[in-house]
């Protein structure tokens, strides 16, 4: 309750009230629960005066002095302290939305979980004040200095901030939503558990910032600098990153689900678990990406899809031991689905094959495709065990085989329906000839005659050629060759000519 000698002295007036004061320095005057709304303050030296639970609504202290006042949850909503010193001051959990601060002295004055949503503090100083939860939705902040603030979880969403200063201010868990933060310096700032959801970044500068589990979704941070910073188990779903540059930093655990990420800079960037799908533009640069956690041995790749499958296949062994039983089953079948008694070899083979717990897979050369053919072949015969090739009445298979018979050192098995087509075309001999793994042609007469010794004229011969080639691969020598054989040949090579 306010003591009733000084709420009289004030009644007087700010006049009345000042010279009190001046002359009465050492007197911290109690004013609490105290109602001024819709008064003229102005210029009045509240400093050092208890106010806690006053009603200061639409109250006018323009100029006023509140230096270390006690304004603890007082209600100022639409209250005018333009140009006035609140230095020190204390507005826990006071509620002064659409409240004027221009130009306003808050250094070092304590805002914790005070209410500013929608209030006008352009060009207030804030420098080292303790703004921890407090809400400043919507607020006017034109040049307010923040420097040296306490902002963890105050919420500063849909604010211009583009034109304000955060030097060695702390901002854990701030939330600045659908705010403008273009060209801001956050750089060196801890920004932990912060939320950026749809906020403008662009040219920011968060450069070796901690900014673990912080959400950038939707966010623009085209050109910002995001370099040499820790964006562990960050969220940048649908991000615009373009020509960001993110040099040198964590992005382990990372989401970038469909963020556009165009011209921007992945080079030597931690990508450990990171989730890349759908990414939208090409990186300028994704080169030396460490696939691998700090503590072990580093893997790098040099594409940020790459690297989410090769995290995938590193740190699950259930999908590593998939990986290799993949190539030990899969056999690519080659032919024509026309006319429909070529499909009807083919559909059998398929059927057939799977009973020996193997993988068909199929390419139809007449089906329409849009990747090349041979592109195509090649990916599919680099991760199939063995390869049949229906060559009777072929098109293009004799090229598509030449191509990957030179590719894959893997058995490729010919067969020819002999009561459609006599024998193979001419180049099949000289594959034969030249490549071991191309076997003799299989000759059958009906796809029943195929189906019935399909395992020892298909099945076995491949295995046992599966298993030659492994063998030999494994016996085979690294050949090395040194600076001493070189300088050898070299004098042999000048002796035979003399």
């Amino acid at each position: 309750m306010a003591n009733p000698k000084y709420y009289d002295i004030l009644m007087q007036g700010p006049k009345v009230w000042n010279e009190w004061r001046s002359t009465h320095p050492r007197i911290k005057p109690d004013l609490s629960t105290i109602s001024l709304r819709g008064g003229n303050f102005n210029s009045i030296n509240f400093s050092n005066t208890y106010l806690e639970n006053s009603d200061l609504r639409d109250a006018k202290f323009i100029g006023a002095n509140f230096q270390n006042a006690y304004l603890y949850n007082v209600d100022a909503r639409e209250a005018h302290f333009d140009k006035a010193n609140l230095s020190n001051a204390i507005l826990q959990r006071g509620l002064f939305q659409k409240a004027g601060f221009r130009n306003t002295n808050l250094e070092r004055a304590g805002l914790f979980e005070a209410s500013f949503e929608l209030a006008d503090m352009t060009h207030a100083s804030l420098r080292g004040a303790d703004l921890k939860d407090a809400k400043l939705d919507q607020a006017i902040l034109k040049g307010v200095n923040f420097n040296g603030a306490n902002l963890d979880g105050t919420y500063l969403t849909q604010c211009d901030l583009s034109t304000c200063t955060f030097k060695r201010a702390s901002l854990v868990n701030i939330k600045l939503a659908n705010s403008d933060l273009t060209g801001v310096d956050l750089s060196g700032r801890t920004l932990a558990g912060a939320s950026f959801w749809r906020a403008n970044l662009t040219r920011a500068n968060l450069s070796d910032t901690d900014c673990q589990m912080v959400e950038f979704a939707e966010a623009r941070l085209a050109n910002a600098n995001l370099s040499l910073s820790n964006f562990d188990t960050v969220e940048f779903r649908d991000a615009d990153l373009t020509n960001a540059d993110l040099h040198g930093s964590i992005l382990a655990n990372a989401s970038l689900l469909r963020a556009n990420v165009e011209g921007a800079n992945f080079r030597n960037c931690y990508v450990y678990g990171i989730s890349a799908w759908d990414l939208a533009g090409t990186p300028g640069s994704q080169k030396d990406l460490i696939v691998t956690p700090p503590s072990e041995p580093a893997i790098t790749v040099d594409d940020l899809e790459v690297a989410q499958f090769i995290y995938m296949v590193y740190n699950n062994k259930k999908i590593r031991n998939f990986m290799n039983a993949f190539t030990e089953k899969n056999v690519l079948i080659l032919g024509r689905f026309t006319p429909p008694e070529r499909k009807a070899v083919l559909d059998g083979l398929r059927e057939k094959l799977r009973a020996f717990n193997l993988i068909p897979i199929v390419f139809d050369f007449d089906a329409p495709q849009d990747k090349d053919y041979t592109e195509t072949v090649q990916s599919l015969a680099g991760m199939s065990m063995f390869v049949i090739v229906d060559v009777t009445n072929p098109k293009s298979t004799p090229l598509e085989m030449e191509a990957t018979v030179k590719q894959f050192k893997i058995p490729y098995l010919p067969i020819i329906d002999t009561s459609v087509d006599e024998r193979p075309f001419a180049m099949m001999i000289d594959l034969q000839k030249s490549f071991h793994w191309v076997l003799p042609t299989f000759g059958y007469r009906s796809k029943d005659e195929l189906f019935t010794h399909l395992k020892e004229a298909i099945i076995d011969r491949a295995l046992e050629k599966h298993i030659e080639l492994r063998n030999q691969k494994a016996k085979e020598s690294i050949t090395m060759l040194t600076v001493d054989d070189l300088l050898k040949a070299a004098r042999k090579k000048q002796t035979t000519k003399r």
